[in-house]
């Protein structure tokens, strides 16, 4: 019997503090992904490895686990940085998604995901290293096309109405 996972996990006060002193004392976690806005890079089932990454560090291309306006855990990519009356904030979408995530402030960000570990019944383990330059150039690039992938989408979405 296979044990079905809730599509949402959402981060009470006392959870969203336990990872954020975790994280802050340099420890990593390892959270199993559920949902499929990351896909098809990070699926469900997938387990991302999250550590605490200065803010100043991170940039266009990076995926992040924050917790969203609605108090639920999201793993996004970071389009853009900007700075609003005084506070910084990021923008972030799922790869798999046409429209752009709330802002994020900075204080909401738990941490960068550096690993993604994909198991599937039928092929070993298989572990994604985005530390690598191959993929720090890789999310650049794939932060760029879902840019533009947006602003077509949402633009043909506008005039159809």
């Amino acid at each position: 019997m296979r044990k079905t996972m809730p599509e949402t996990i959402y981060a009470g006060n006392e959870t969203a503090e336990l990872f954020s002193e975790l994280l802050h004392s340099g420890a990593v976690l390892r959270v199993r992904v559920t949902g499929t806005s990351m896909g098809p890079l990070i699926r469900s089932g997938d387990i991302v490895s999250v550590r605490k990454t200065p803010f100043a560090t991170l940039g266009r291309g990076d995926i992040v686990l924050f917790i969203n306006t609605d108090g639920s855990y999201m793993a996004h990519r970071i389009l853009r940085k900007q700075t609003k009356a005084g506070r910084v904030f990021v923008h972030t979408k799922g790869d798999a998604q046409v429209e752009y995530d709330p802002w994020v402030p900075a204080d909401k960000i738990l941490g960068k995901i550096y690993k993604v570990e994909k198991r599937r019944s039928n092929r070993p383990l298989k572990i994604l290293d985005l530390e690598t330059i191959g993929w720090q150039i890789g999310g650049r690039l794939i932060a760029l096309i879902q840019i533009a992938i947006s602003k077509v989408a949402l633009a043909a979405r506008a005039r159809l109405g």
